[in-house]
């Protein structure tokens, strides 16, 4: 019996937190970290991303860390990791913008990259679609390329 009384606590609050967690999804469903693949293609293969939407509008972007053939302008660039922020504009709809700095092979900088989204996400949550633009700079602000693509993902869950 002593067994299944200190069991009880640790229920109760499991239950507790997953019952918090969903709350906090009906409250702000874009909240989470997500698996990401863009299709853009002036990119070439999709790329897979994770982005983290923090309760408040916050987000954080990582992918493929490496020296990248862009093209064009750009030639071969290294990205940094892209911070930037979410909004909500209707039910399930949202918006988010972020940047990363363009560097060089030889590590100075080139640029910025700027990639905005129109997030669609399904009645559970669980999974979204997007509408992407991306927008490179050089470091005087000279737009050196422009695209559109697409993206979809699926919410990281324990």
């Amino acid at each position: 019996m002593l067994g299944v009384l200190c069991a009880l606590p640790v229920t109760v609050k499991a239950q507790s937190l997953e019952g918090a967690q969903n709350l906090l999804q009906q409250i702000e469903p874009l909240a989470g970290s997500w698996q990401f693949t863009y299709d853009v293609p002036g990119f070439g293969p999709p790329i897979p991303a994770l982005i983290t939407f923090t309760q408040g509008g916050l987000l954080v972007e990582s992918d493929y860390p490496g020296p990248t053939p862009f093209g064009g302008a750009v030639g071969i660039a290294i990205a940094s990791n892209g911070h930037g922020a979410w909004k909500q504009v209707a039910k399930n709809r949202f918006t988010y913008t972020y940047k990363k700095i363009l560097y060089n092979q030889d590590g100075s900088q080139y640029g910025v990259a700027t990639t905005i989204g129109l997030v669609t996400i399904n009645g559970f949550h669980t999974e979204l679609k997007t509408q992407l633009g991306i927008q490179f700079a050089d470091k005087t602000g000279r737009v050196v390329f422009t695209g559109a693509g697409t993206a979809t993902a699926t919410r990281i869950e324990d």
